[in-house]
């Protein structure tokens, strides 16, 4: 099931899933992102393209950064609330907002 759709620069299309992990299809193909790379996560709830082009990925155990292909993960060790990221958005600040299953987190 995809359950987010994003875009990034140069034409490149993210997919979230529900147990596949990330894709991104750019130059005519797909690429997946699963733990073996780095996710958390398999079950990716939601993708915020960050204005510096960057991802933030709220996953089932955890928040994970994207940046130039590497995956830099946040759970609960890290001082987050909950492991279960349902959204995360980025505002016009730069600050970067989390929902999770009991509310919002910033």
């Amino acid at each position: 099931m995809c359950v987010g759709i994003g875009r990034r620069q140069k034409r490149r299309t993210l997919v979230g899933t529900w147990g596949g992990g990330l894709f991104r299809f750019a130059d005519g193909h797909f690429v997946q992102f699963t733990s073996p790379q780095g996710l958390p996560d398999s079950v990716v709830r939601a993708i915020t393209v960050a204005h510096d082009g960057s991802l933030w990925i709220a996953t089932g155990n955890g928040l994970s950064h994207m940046v130039n292909g590497q995956f830099h993960n946040y759970t609960t060790a890290d001082g987050l609330y909950s492991n279960r990221v349902v959204s995360v958005y980025q505002d016009r600040h730069g600050v970067i907002w989390l929902e999770r299953a009991a509310g919002l987190i910033e």
